[in-house]
């Protein structure tokens, strides 16, 4: 089934960026067939494959039994080494993506999504945390409150949508690189964490 893109970025991308030039989805990552890459269309600049850190040894998977819908990236919980995000940052679990502005363009950032999940393959589910961070300030900031999966959600998918309006995601001339940390503490290898449609708003100018 082909994805369409998260409603709460597109509410984003029309609370900020409608009236700029270029106004776009800078980055899409709905996973369809599998595949790694941005669907996005836009012209004025380039978003990379999502890569992983190097924290995951044995890298992310495409889950084709679960997402929202499927598939989604997984992250088996036997990969990921802290119960915090500060851990996370440490340990280098976290996957990844860049975006870069044509020559003479800057980009304008508005908006970021992304849904997020738990699984489970023995009936027990455990919580999983996610949180943004971003080479503006050396990924020393989440870029908002890290959100959890917790057992209690028993695998259903939720959406984290923040926006990119900051001094910082402003007039990027340069390449701009965005990861996402994961956090747990199981050490299962019947559980992990679950990512999927994840996407930025913004313009080029």
């Amino acid at each position: 089934m082909t994805k369409s893109f998260p409603s709460l970025l597109f509410i984003l991308l029309a609370a900020f960026a409608a009236a700029e030039s270029h106004a776009a989805v800078l980055a899409s990552y709905p996973f369809d067939s599998s595949s790694r890459a941005s669907t996005d269309t836009n012209p004025f600049s380039t978003a990379t494959p999502i890569t992983d850190g190097a924290g995951l040894t044995s890298g992310s998977v495409f889950d084709t039994t679960r997402g929202n819908p499927t598939p989604s990236l997984a992250i088996v919980s036997t990969q990921v080494d802290s119960s915090t995000a500060a851990g996370a940052v440490t340990a280098n679990d976290y996957i990844s993506f860049t975006l870069t502005p044509n020559a003479g363009l800057v980009l304008n950032l508005t908006g970021f999504s992304f849904d997020y999940a738990n699984y489970t393959n023995d009936g027990t589910f455990a919580a999983e945390g996610f949180a943004v961070r971003s080479s503006a300030d050396g990924f020393t900031a989440n870029l908002d409150t890290p959100v959890v999966a917790t057992a209690a959600s028993a695998g259903a998918f939720a959406t984290d949508a923040f926006s990119l309006s900051g001094a910082s995601f402003q007039n990027i001339s340069s390449t701009i690189e965005f990861r996402i940390y994961f956090a747990d503490a199981a050490n299962d290898a019947d559980r992990g964490a679950l990512i999927d449609n994840i996407g930025v708003a913004g313009n080029a100018a």
